[in-house]
């Protein structure tokens, strides 16, 4: 998951952080999904289907 990182400073000059990952190791991968989309993280790669368990 990542998200689009941006801030205003002062004075209006809006400045891009960049994108920033998470990876963790979870017990339950959809409700960390649905956690970290509620934050505004999103998916760009990967499937989630193929992970073992």
């Amino acid at each position: 998951m990542v998200k689009q990182c941006n801030t205003r400073y002062k004075g209006g000059i809006n400045v891009d952080l960049g994108v920033f990952s998470v990876s963790l190791t979870v017990k339950d991968i959809q409700a960390s999904k649905a956690f970290y989309e509620k934050l505004g993280f999103r998916p760009v790669g990967g499937d989630i289907g193929v992970l073992g368990g």
